[in-house]
């Protein structure tokens, strides 16, 4: 735009010219400062969400083996699905994403390979 406003002034380029050219910049800043609104509320709003299954994957079994029956009855519609009463025991299956949590790969090995400290 500051090349527009140098050329109006060497009188290179008519009013209406850059004028023209002014409106499709700003047309253009708009379109992109939408974009980068857009993928700023995503990172936040996926930053809350990841925020929210960390604490609920740190607090789950703690909240489960409580003997306050809320507690557990919050822990398990949080993270739980598919509930069923089986041989008196509450039977159910982990609802996405906390299923990953039962996958013991992801539960055991918090050092795969080598460690980056080689000391």
């Amino acid at each position: 735009l500051d090349g527009y406003f140098k050329m109006r002034a060497r009188e290179e380029m008519t009013y209406e010219e850059f004028q023209q050219k002014k409106k499709s910049i700003e047309k253009q800043q708009k379109i992109v400062q939408k974009k980068i609104d857009e993928g700023v509320g995503n990172q936040k709003a996926w930053l809350e969400l990841m925020e929210e299954f960390l604490n609920n994957a740190l607090h789950a079994r703690d909240m489960i083996f409580s003997d306050d029956l809320s507690v557990k009855r919050k822990a398990v519609e949080k993270i739980g699905w598919n509930l069923k009463l089986k041989d008196k025991q509450l039977v159910w299956t982990y609802q996405k994403p906390y299923d990953v949590l039962l996958i013991p790969k992801y539960r055991s090995d918090l050092r795969r390979g080598r460690d980056s400290n080689s000391r």
